[in-house]
C-alpha cells in the first residue's frame, strides 16, 4: 500500500509541476500551486455510514463529492478527497459502489480510509 500511494503522489507531483509550468507560461498573474496530502482516517462501519455521503466514480478514482453536516463522516472526509484505500484494499481504480460496499461492511467496528486531499495555496 505504501509504495502504491507513493507512486500516486509522484504522479500527482508531475501533474502539478506541469500544471504550474503551463500557468506560468500562459499567465502573468500569480499562479496557484496544488498541494496534496495523503492521510488516513478511522471511521465507524455500518450501513448508516453512507447517510449524507456522496462518492462518485471518476477517471482519477472514487471521489467524495458531498459530506452533509449530519453525516457520521463529517470532519473525517471532505468533498474532493480521493479514496485510495479502505482497510488496506486498493481502491484507486474502484467504482464508487465498491467503496461504499467496503465502508458498510460490518466485519470490523471501524474502517481505515486512506485519502488523497487536494488544496491550493497562492505562490
Amino acid at each position: 500500500m505504501e509504495n502504491t500511494t507513493k507512486t500516486d503522489l509522484d504522479e500527482l507531483e508531475r501533474r502539478v509541476s506541469t500544471n504550474t509550468a503551463n500557468k506560468e507560461s500562459t499567465n502573468d498573474k500569480e499562479s496557484e500551486a496544488l498541494t496534496v496530502a495523503c492521510r488516513d482516517c478511522v471511521v465507524p462501519s455500518g450501513t448508516d455510514i453512507l447517510d449524507g455521503l456522496d462518492i462518485q466514480t471518476t477517471a482519477d478514482g472514487p471521489t467524495v463529492t458531498r459530506v452533509a453536516e449530519e453525516s457520521l463522516l463529517q470532519g473525517h472526509l471532505i468533498p474532493g478527497n480521493r479514496i485510495v484505500a479502505v482497510d488496506g484494499v486498493d481502491t484507486k481504480n474502484a467504482p464508487a459502489d465498491l467503496v461504499a460496499s467496503l465502508l458498510t461492511s460490518t466485519t470490523t467496528p471501524t474502517h481505515k480510509v486512506t485519502v488523497l486531499q487536494f488544496g491550493s495555496n497562492d505562490v
